[in-house]
């Protein structure tokens, strides 16, 4: 939340919510228009598809490219650490970056503690004063993983469960488990705690070059398994600005989204293969459909 808000401050006019894009138009101009749910529309040189796992950009662009169930699901949720009651619970070699316990038939909890240096409200004070944040505290990122089949219901109701019915759900998968890691999971805020199936996006071959590019999980999602996901997106975000200003200094367009493009697919592509075998060799996951399956 802290990082998208940093991101999008100064932007207010330049982002719109609550329009969902039907489909778009490549116009006999090279231009495109995207068309929206709400009958608006929006016509620029380059339409970038930066709309995620479930992309509608990519679904009219690259049908070819596949999202797969990885077999795996998560419930992440945050342990609060406003006390010093349950900062404490966590030995401190588990205060690192990122600790994952792995429990039988591969089941794991995944911990990360988040510990702000200063208060919000002083950090923004001082490097940005006309910038507003939401006020956050420390806490720990808590994170259960399993297979599919060892979750005692359906996709449908475990994502129709509330937090605190999710909370049981985990303690009942890590029921026998070191005491300490059991009252850990038992602290999280109900609040937060949200099922995700984990997903993942099947390489495809290059494609011929247009003015529509996909960006992010639009093309390249990926398991959480070596935690690369975002940072891949933003590495998308730097290079497609980067060739995007050599097209503004007189580079053809169409030459600087190939670039971008054939740039993207190796390292994005990549990273999924990398994230599908660490997370099938320490949590199951679903082998990586060959492309041609």
């Amino acid at each position: 939340m802290t990082l998208r808000q940093i991101l999008l401050a100064g932007l207010d006019k330049a982002v719109h919510y609550g329009a969902r894009l039907t489909h778009y138009d490549v116009n006999a101009s090279a231009s495109v228009t995207a068309h929206f749910a709400d009958g608006t529309r929006a016509t620029g040189d380059v339409l970038i598809g930066a709309d995620g796992v479930n992309s509608a950009v990519r679904e009219q662009y690259l049908p070819q490219a596949r999202v797969v169930d990885a077999g795996l699901r998560l419930l992440y949720g945050k342990v609060p650490f406003a006390g010093d009651e349950a900062r404490a619970l966590v030995p401190p070699e588990l205060l690192g970056l990122w600790t994952t316990v792995v429990g039988p038939e591969r089941r794991f909890v995944g911990l990360a503690p988040m510990q702000y240096r200063e208060p919000m409200h002083e950090v923004t004070a001082r490097l940005a004063p006309d910038l507003e944040l939401s006020d956050d505290s420390d806490y720990l990122a808590c994170v259960f993983g399993a297979r599919r089949e060892q979750f005692p219901c359906g996709n449908a109701e475990l994502f129709a469960m509330s937090g605190a019915e999710l909370r049981a759900q985990t303690l009942s998968l890590v029921e026998g488990w070191h005491p300490g890691l059991v009252e850990t999971v038992s602290r999280q805020d109900p609040t937060s705690i949200f099922p995700v199936s984990v997903r993942t996006s099947v390489p495809v071959a290059a494609w011929e070059s247009t003015a529509v590019t996909l960006l992010g999980d639009a093309i390249h999602v990926m398991s959480p398994a070596i935690g690369v996901g975002a940072n891949t997106a933003l590495r998308d975000a730097r290079v497609l600005t980067d060739h995007l200003v050599h097209a503004t200094g007189g580079r053809p367009l169409a030459e600087a989204l190939h670039a971008y493009e054939q740039e993207m697919i190796g390292y994005g592509f990549d990273a999924v293969r990398d994230s599908a075998a660490r997370g099938h060799r320490l949590a199951g996951q679903d082998p990586l459909p060959s492309p041609q399956a």
